[in-house]
């Protein structure tokens, strides 16, 4: 009982709740948005929690992530824009039924059966998280090696249309694992001489730079839809809740059914919600008494999409707190919370910090609460404006948060130089058909991999203790399965990924080529570098160079295989095919890098709320069509009046000065 009310105490208090409620609110604007994203939005608000206590850290970014998962359907819905990957299913029949003159009761099916759906997976994440951690209790280094080396080959799973491309970028990540001090022998290794490398790369400026730059600035190239903005009216919005629980009553079974898959789904490692999304609506239309009416506007198919995406979010929290293996780039930022506060994830979690396990139970619940009282009471209208929003103004205010947030992190201007040159890298990687989630999975588990691996060997250097282990052993053998079936996959796909690699355009597949040669020489590089390093030693049978030399090694093979496949493509595509160059292709891409480039380099001399006002009037003007107008002034002094207010005088955060200031 002393427990109880401790815990209530916490979870409920004014703080915790508020925090939640803003959270929700974030996540459903955020995905509401086209071209956001869920992990765009759980990494702006990230810099928010490092002032927080950790149940208010995670209390926030719970709520984005409850709400993120579903207020994609808005936009789905209304504008066919799906708001985030989460929910493209939806917007099979939400859509036509929007069209139809059914949009209210739609949108009410999207949102109880999201509610249901979140409710179910935090039942089953309830349920099972805690035997998962006590059996997570029980391994060793060898035990953890297994895990995070089956972990590893979901690199491989995330690798989309070409399997070298996800490989190359999964062991770019891992390398990358390898930069600053050597845990375990105290070596420097690949700093290039810069003291800010040493702790290796930060999460943060990884995350915001490869995911939150390309994606915002793709949406660059989203035409605008300006015809929904009288389509609907006051009428056609509003709810019909009577049809809506009649709707529900007789998709009961779907709704639960999807639920499990997505419960499902979110617990493996490397999937997520459009998975989760793609797989509930599958069985729902191979289930259905009527297949045909799927895709025409078919109540099922809705119930079915969202609450499959929502359920995979509670599923999605016992890998990555039980166990400390997050399935996703979004549960990664969830791990970055109780790292910045010194909490260790993984099976000593529930020992260790109980109370902070079940407030996070606590709020999971209770934001669903606030996800359906957002949605059902400022309606759909309010937001079907904040989808709308235009371009200029949204686009160079996230980048400032973004750059914020990252200097928050280290208070160092470093960390805004690596958002921009990463978000130069993902945008290309982007646009060259490389993935990058797998970066962030190397990345995260590259260091774990050789710490646990070394420990192992410094115990005893048996290496069969690997395979006569009953836990390890039977993570290898996972692992060996685990690959057999991602080559199965492959294989399987293998016409399918053929017809669309010729459909790829010559421009692509020239990027691609430049690409990956940068990385075979990025490759040879390192490894050149990685000759420097101790070898191993009586005390040390790994050293500091082996594991390095083995990701070094992938990185080169699998980026010289891309490039071998891509310039076949190219070989393969007619010559007088024309190609048009990058820097005309995404102009306005470029000189928005361009732009970030410049104040960042003068924000030492300026100070940053100086520089940040000449590169928000610049931005503002040039995404205006290079027009002059009040915006220009108005947008950047409300903008960093706000940011002074929040951070300055909130956070007590100190952003740099500079001669002007």
């Amino acid at each position: 009982m002393e427990f109880l009310a401790e815990l209530c105490s916490q979870a409920f208090s004014w703080n915790v709740m508020f925090l939640a409620f803003i959270g929700t609110l974030v996540g459903i604007v955020a995905a509401a948005i086209p071209g956001f994203t869920i992990l765009m939005a759980i990494v702006l608000v990230f810099p928010f929690t490092f002032a927080m206590s950790p149940l208010e850290g995670l209390s926030t970014l719970i709520g984005v992530y409850v709400g993120g998962f579903s207020g994609g359907q808005i936009s789905g819905i209304l504008l066919g824009i799906p708001g985030t990957p989460s929910s493209i299913c939806t917007v099979f029949d939400g859509y036509p039924m929007a069209k139809s003159g059914r949009a209210g009761e739609a949108l009410g099916l999207g949102i109880f059966a999201s509610f249901f759906g979140g409710i179910i997976g935090g039942i089953i994440m309830v349920l099972f998280i805690k035997p998962v951690s006590e059996f997570g209790l029980k391994f060793g280094p060898w035990e953890l090696f297994g895990l995070i080396f089956f972990s590893l080959t979901l690199i491989a799973s995330l690798g989309g249309k070409s399997f070298f491309k996800g490989m190359a970028s999964g062991f770019l990540g891992l390398v990358m694992s390898m930069v600053g001090t050597d845990n375990t022998g105290g070596l420097v290794r690949f700093t290039f001489d810069m003291p800010e490398l040493l702790s290796g790369f930060s999460l943060l400026p990884v995350l915001v730079g490869l995911f939150a730059l390309p994606s915002l600035l793709a949406g660059m190239q989203t035409p605008k839809v300006q015809a929904t903005k009288t389509e609907f009216h006051e009428n056609e919005v509003r709810i019909p809740y009577r049809k809506v629980f009649k709707g529900l009553r007789s998709n009961w079974w779907n709704l639960i059914r999807s639920s499990l898959f997505g419960s499902f789904v979110g617990a493996l490692p490397g999937e997520g919600g459009s998975v989760a999304n793609f797989l509930a609506y599958d069985q729902a239309k191979r289930y259905s008494k009527t297949p045909e009416q799927f895709g025409k506007g078919c109540p099922d198919g809705v119930v079915a999409s969202e609450s499959g995406n929502n359920a995979c979010a509670g599923g999605g929290l016992i890998p990555t707190l039980a166990l400390g293996i997050p399935g996703t780039a979004s549960d990664a930022v969830l791990l970055g919370v109780l790292m910045v506060h010194s909490i260790p994830p993984g099976p000593a979690l529930f020992k260790d910090s109980a109370m902070l396990v079940y407030g996070l139970f606590v709020v999971y619940f209770v934001a669903h609460f606030f996800m359906i009282a957002i949605q059902l009471g400022a309606g759909s209208r309010v937001f079907l404006r904040l989808t709308q929003c235009p371009q200029w103004g949204m686009i160079p205010i996230v980048l400032l948060m973004c750059a914020i947030g990252c200097f928050a992190l280290n208070n160092q201007t470093f960390d805004i130089w690596l958002f921009v040159a990463l978000g130069v890298v993902g945008f290309v990687m982007d646009r060259a058909g490389y993935p990058l989630a797998p970066i962030v999975i190397g990345l995260l588990l590259g260091g774990m991999c050789e710490e646990n691996l070394r420990q192992a060997f410094s115990i005893d250097s048996d290496w069969t203790l690997f395979f006569t282990r009953p836990i390890s052993a039977f993570f290898m053998a996972l692992t060996v399965l685990s690959i057999v079936y991602c080559g199965w996959q492959y294989q399987k796909s293998k016409k399918q990924n053929a017809i669309e690699a010729q459909q790829e355009s010559k421009e692509t597949i020239t990027l691609s080529i430049k690409f990956s040669a940068v990385l075979v020489f990025v490759a040879v590089g390192f490894y050149l570098g990685s000759l420097e390093l101790p070898g191993s030693s009586r005390w040390d049978p790994i050293g500091s160079r082996l594991i390095p030399q083995i990701m070094i090694v992938g990185l080169g093979f699998f980026a010289l295989g891309s490039l071998i496949l891509s310039w076949m493509q190219y070989r393969q595509k007619r010559r007088d095919e024309y190609v048009i160059p990058f820097f005309t292709r995404y102009r306005r891409e470029c000189f928005v890098f361009v732009l970030l480039f410049l104040w960042v380099l003068i924000i030492p001399y300026l100070g940053f709320y100086s520089s940040a006002l000449l590169f928000l009037m610049a931005t503002v003007w040039y995404l205006r069509g290079c027009r002059m107008s009040w915006a220009m002034v108005i947008l950047p002094i409300v903008t960093l009046g706000m940011i002074y207010g929040i951070f300055g005088m909130f956070l007590s955060l100190q952003l740099p000065m500079g001669w002007l200031i």
